[in-house]
């Protein structure tokens, strides 16, 4: 379904988060989503960034109250989709009793799922390369930029040292 054209964005912003293990839960939240009857595309980026909001709560009181007040907005307009996203709120948010360390790992258990799902989309942009060492340097490019975003780093800063580090590599 990720080639699905109009599925990268529900998926990305609203899908339960990536510490949650609920495929079928995931799926049909999709669905719904991209179901939002009666709504254009501005509607549809409000529910989605209202939605993603609820997941931005810091404690799991936090993401219950954030949820309460999206149900409470979108509830009228998108019963459906509300009620998918409340059906196992629950179990999506367990991570938040984690303490520390834990909590983190546990919400980024999915980096390589998200790395390839990035790299994927970037070589079905280029379709096929004229060499190894151009998949090659076209992988490593891409995992820096992502390393980047994952470590708060500009890309200006990774990408600095760019050049050297493909010179220095393989001759």
């Amino acid at each position: 379904m990720m080639g699905v054209k109009g599925w990268s964005k529900p998926w990305t912003t609203f899908m339960a988060p990536p510490w949650s293990n609920s495929a079928v839960s995931s799926t049909s939240c999709a669905m719904e989503v991209d179901k939002c009857i009666g709504l254009d595309r501005e509607g549809k980026k409000q529910f989605l960034e209202q939605a993603a909001a609820v997941y931005q709560a810091m404690s799991a009181s936090e993401a219950r109250a954030r949820l309460a007040i999206f149900a409470e907005r979108w509830r009228v307009m998108q019963p459906q989709a509300v009620a998918t996203f409340e059906r196992e709120f629950e179990q999506t948010i367990r991570y938040s009793s984690l303490e520390g360390m834990a909590r983190e790992v546990v919400r980024t258990t999915s980096l390589l799922e998200r790395t390839n799902r990035e790299l994927r989309r970037k070589l079905r942009q280029v379709g096929c390369f004229s060499s190894p060492r151009g998949t090659e340097v076209a992988v490593y490019i891409q995992v820096t930029r992502l390393n980047a975003q994952w470590t708060k780093t500009s890309w200006w800063e990774a990408s600095h040292s760019l050049a050297f580090d493909l010179l220095n590599s393989n001759p």
